[in-house]
């Protein structure tokens, strides 16, 4: 099979996005208790929790909308919204 330019970097992004992403995330959040994930040192700042659905809805944005065309129609400024409220558990599931 010849691999072009186009599968290549398909793969690369597919790999990225489904595989190293979520892999990197879990291993950052396993060293961190349900406090920490809320932890930020000033109101400026985002947590850690704030992030995980922040990047989730990142991969599902560059997935399905510009990879698949449909709209999907994320809230992009509700995921650094919430302060807490939700354990490491329910962040990954």
């Amino acid at each position: 099979m010849t691999h072009t330019l186009e599968s290549t970097l398909l793969h690369l992004a597919r790999t990225r996005l489904v595989k190293d992403h979520p892999g990197q995330i879990d291993a950052c959040l396993e060293v961190l208790t349900d406090e920490d994930i809320w932890w930020r040192p000033n109101d400026q700042a985002n947590a850690a929790g704030n992030l995980v659905p922040h990047l989730s809805g990142s991969n599902r944005y560059y997935l399905a909308q510009l990879i698949g065309g449909p709209d999907i129609g994320p809230d992009r400024y509700a995921a650094f919204a919430d302060r807490g409220g939700c354990s490491k558990t329910q962040l990954t599931s």
